[in-house]
């Protein structure tokens, strides 16, 4: 109905937005452009900001625009998991199917990302949504992760 009313072609605001529709602000530009030389430095990265600022976005721009034959992008929403689960889930974004411990799902993770990188040259970037909520132990596996060069995370806090 808003839509016909506005002569609209598709509706606003809405979280599918393609990429290519994105308000391009400066500051939008700013955090894409930062996020971009994390990936590229392999540095660890951490997006803060106000609710509706537009963390998110800069991230699915930031998916955008990296170049798929050099990076695997993993992303996880859910910051309540326990680590058993978080890497049940990155692994399942591999396509893989878990280990049931969480050492050999962990060490099947490590496998599966120095095998990208050896093998298809591509750098894992990890991306972990409302990582306010992070247990101590998920942050412990965090800290573990950030020692493989051949991977990448950002926590975008709240």
């Amino acid at each position: 109905m808003i839509r016909s009313f506005f002569g609209w072609e598709r509706t606003p605001f809405t979280k599918e937005i393609e990429p290519r529709h994105f308000h391009r602000s400066e500051r939008f530009e700013q955090c894409v452009a930062r996020l971009q030389y994390m990936v590229m430095t392999r540095s660890i990265g951490c997006v803060t900001g106000e609710i509706g600022c537009g963390k998110s976005t800069s991230i699915r721009a930031l998916k955008d625009r990296i170049d798929a034959n050099k990076y695997r992008f993993l992303y996880l929403s859910d910051a309540h998991l326990k680590p058993r689960d978080f890497y049940r889930e990155l692994l399942h974004q591999f396509g893989s199917s878990p280990k049931f411990l969480r050492g050999e799902a962990k060490r099947q993770f490590q496998h599966l990302v120095w095998d990208l990188y050896e093998n298809q040259k591509k750098i894992a970037v990890v991306v972990i949504d409302e990582a306010h909520l992070l247990s101590g132990d998920m942050l412990q596996e965090i800290r573990f992760l950030t020692n493989y060069p051949q991977l990448f995370v950002i926590r975008k806090f709240w």
